[in-house]
């Protein structure tokens, strides 16, 4: 990384070979640009469009209607090999009619159908499913006319599954006939759907599927979570939107099942369903822990085999495991276990033909790949340091090559390597510049498209043979505006904080920066386990260079905790979640402030979530803030969920001084500076609970600071004019505690 410069960097506008612009030719970008009203600022550009043909062998460019050879550039029509037409959908209309539907309810089931074996089709209408063939074949699956959530579909097309009144539901598209899994789903008990937290923090937001066909279609692994000892917590609707007054004028409760950090957790079960004889089978956990989690489940590609993943509740071992789908045995295949701090969750195993498979793991501090023979046992490892391995992107059986991204040392960039199966040689950096490149392999991974883009280039297009070498350079998007309005690129430099260790940060300065002028410094952050804020890639925001325009220095940091270098290094938030991260953020201050034009006393700082948390945090803990925009925070780690909280600070009960060293309540009374909270009323991920408890703590404690709530806002401020209104606030907030220039209203 380069030093931190003290002369404006305006290396975008020298990549394009332009002079720069004067501050008194500048045009000032005004708050309602910012907002997105009109002139529209595109400081982005739209880059070449480059991909490969269905085929995997020919390129489409633009809006061509010709695949190109990528080699002798001859072109061939590209209906040549388009996909087959889609089938004509008026015999399954006519069938779907006179199985008892309207017309337009029968052509906007086949318009939104989703395809079911070669000739078949099935959809959803008033709760029901109907299956069709495009050869006129209709028949209606359920008549309950109750909601289906989860709707999956055997691979064979034989089954298709759901989930009603939290039972898992089997149903025979060639009979119709039904198989309720389990018959006593409830409120506490689930089936093949899962609750919230397993959702929020381990399968990912949003993702309630909890049952999986495997692939031969002859069985469906499924989770069973008991939620009777959860503790419901309720969220409050205050804006109730009814059909009559009366309803309108009264809140609205919506109970939840939440476990807070240590709470009781739901326990878990697993079931392996198999529709031929209607028989379930339940895995063997006797071995586990009864509070274990099981954060992974599918099936090996032969579908002999269940292949789950389960963790202890605090997260510091994971055990990938097999487990017999007609008798419920299990056998351990590996187990990856951490001392100084927590074991991520992984990808499910890649599977090569030999029955063997890949696997990542963080044991030595950064994730590397493995390979491992079907039995567990390990029959190398691919990568070493100072190789870091991102996502696995694709394994070429014919030539024996593994491709990867990830980084080598300087972890604000995003690379392509690939790596013998054979293990003979060590991972190679296959993309040459420093930055983030986006590859796309042709089918026989002879060639890549490759978008790289950096904090000096917008995307810029290239095709590239195995080895980084430039095939055909296809040209770079073209951000407009960048002259008129005075664009300044990031500066990326590294902090060497107290300790020694070295961080990643960016600093915007202004175009027209007088360096006997003082300038107020923002930072927005979010700093939380492993989620970088600064990347080397083109930065397109209009919020950054309007406050540029308005004299702010905008810094952002990588702590080391979010600074993706490393397991290692993330693991310093470990059991203190808050504690390590100011203080680096604090040393990146300090570093930025030994500039002359740059302001120790006028300092903010703001965040959302894990960053609203940051906030709140350096503005109890540390005096180097005059303000702080705090949004949807947790205050009090033991108010948060108790997945997510314990992976990083064990339970309250087993780590008391952690948490309370991490709290922002229990420091409320030395707040410093300017605080303003932010919270959405129908938070359901963060609850307003947490804002409350430390309105509160700071009132007992004779402090002032302000408070917005936003009515109807759940884990974020999604209506256009709320968020309008919230992006006024904080201006309003810097220009009154941070001074510089004035915006436009």
């Amino acid at each position: 990384m380069n030093p931190l410069h003290v002369a404006v960097v305006l290396a975008a506008l020298a990549s394009f070979g332009r002079a720069q612009v004067s501050a008194t030719q500048v045009k000032q970008i005004t708050f309602e640009q910012v907002l997105g009203g009109a002139p529209a600022i595109d400081f982005r550009g739209r880059a070449p469009s480059v991909r490969w043909a269905p085929d995997g062998a020919h390129l489409v460019v633009g809006d061509a209607k010709e695949w190109r050879d990528p080699r002798t550039g001859a072109t061939a029509p590209a209906s040549a090999a388009a996909p087959v037409a889609r089938p004509d959908p008026a015999p399954a209309r006519q069938a779907l009619i006179a199985a008892g539907l309207a017309e337009a309810d029968a052509k906007r089931l086949v318009d939104r159908g989703r395809g079911l074996g070669s000739d078949g089709a099935y959809g959803v209408h008033a709760n029901d499913l109907w299956f069709w063939t495009h050869a006129g074949v209709a028949r209606r699956l359920t008549k309950d006319g109750a909601e289906k959530r989860i709707l999956q579909a055997s691979p064979a097309g034989k089954h298709l599954s759901f989930v009603r009144g939290n039972n898992l539901v089997l149903v025979a598209v060639d009979t119709g006939d039904e198989w309720a899994v389990s018959s006593d789903g409830s409120d506490d008990k689930l089936y093949g759907v899962l609750d919230w937290v397993y959702q929020e923090e381990v399968y990912g937001r949003g993702n309630f599927q909890g049952h999986w066909w495997s692939g031969d279609g002859k069985s469906v692994a499924f989770l069973s979570l008991d939620q009777a000892k959860v503790k419901t917590f309720v969220v409050i609707d205050h804006i109730v939107r009814g059909k009559t007054l009366d309803e309108e004028r009264h809140v609205r409760p919506v109970p939840m099942k939440y476990p807070k950090a240590g709470d009781d957790n739901p326990t878990v079960a697993l079931g392996v369903a198999h529709p031929a004889d209607k028989r379930v089978q339940w895995v063997d956990l006797a071995r586990f822990p009864a509070d274990c989690l099981i954060v992974h489940v599918g099936h090996a590609p032969t579908g002999d085999r269940v292949v789950f993943q389960v963790q202890d509740r605090i997260q510091t071992w994971l055990e990938l495991c097999y487990a017999e789908p007609a008798t419920g045995k299990v056998t351990t295949i590996l187990r990856e276990e951490s001392k100084t701090g927590w074991v991520n969750r992984m990808e499910q195993p890649h599977w090569l033909a030999d029955g063997s498979f890949l696997w990542p793991s963080e044991r030595t501090g950064a994730k590397q790949l493995y390979h491992y023979e079907a039995d567990g046992r390990l029959r190398r490892a691919l990568t070493e340091a100072p190789v870091v391995v991102g996502d696995l992107v694709r394994v070429d059986a014919a030539s024996g090559t593994v491709w990867f991204t990830g980084h080598d040392g300087m972890a604000i960039d995003r690379h392509l390597f690939r790596v013998g199966l054979d293990g003979a040689g060590k991972a190679v950096r296959v993309t040459k510049r420093d930055g983030t490149h986006q590859t796309s392999l042709n089918q026989d991974g002879t060639l890549f498209v490759d978008t790289f883009t950096s904090v000096e280039s917008p995307a810029h297009v290239v095709l590239c043979d195995r080895d980084g070498k430039v095939v055909e350079d296809f040209g770079k998007a073209m951000p407009q505006g960048l002259e008129q309005y005075g664009y300044v690129a990031p500066s990326l430099f590294t902090v060497q904080c107290r300790d020694g260790f070295s961080i990643d940060a960016s600093l915007v300065k202004p175009q027209a920066l007088d360096p006997a002028k003082k300038y107020p410094i923002w930072i927005e952050t979010y700093s939380g386990p492993d989620a970088p804020s600064v990347r080397n890639v083109w930065s397109a925001s209009p919020w950054v260079q309007f406050l540029q325009q308005s004299g702010y220095l905008v810094l952002q940091v990588n702590v080391r905790s979010a600074s993706g270098k490393s397991q290692r290094a993330t693991e310093a938030c470990y059991k203190q979640l808050g504690v390590q991260e100011l203080r680096d953020l604090e040393d990146a201050i300090a570093q930025v402030c030994k500039e002359p034009w740059a302001d120790a006393t006028r300092v903010g700082i703001t965040g959302w979530s894990y960053g609203g948390t940051m906030t709140a945090f350096a503005l109890t803990h540390s005096k180097a803030f005059r303000l702080g925009i705090a949004g949807a925070g947790v205050y009090d780690w033991r108010l948060y969920d108790s997945i997510y909280t314990e992976r990083y600070m064990d339970t309250p009960q087993r780590n008391p001084e952690g948490y309370k060293s991490s709290s922002v309540l229990a420091a409320a009374k030395n707040l410093n500076g300017h605080l303003l909270l932010i919270h959405g009323t129908d938070d359901d991920n963060v609850h307003l609970q947490n804002c409350m408890q430390l309105v509160y703590a700071l009132q007992r404690a004779q402090k002032q600071f302000e408070l917005m709530l936003y009515p109807t806002a759940m884990h974020g401020v999604s209506d256009p004019l709320q968020n309008r209104h919230m992006r006024q606030l904080t201006w309003n907030a810097m220009q009154e505690h941070l001074g510089g220039v004035k915006g436009s209203d």
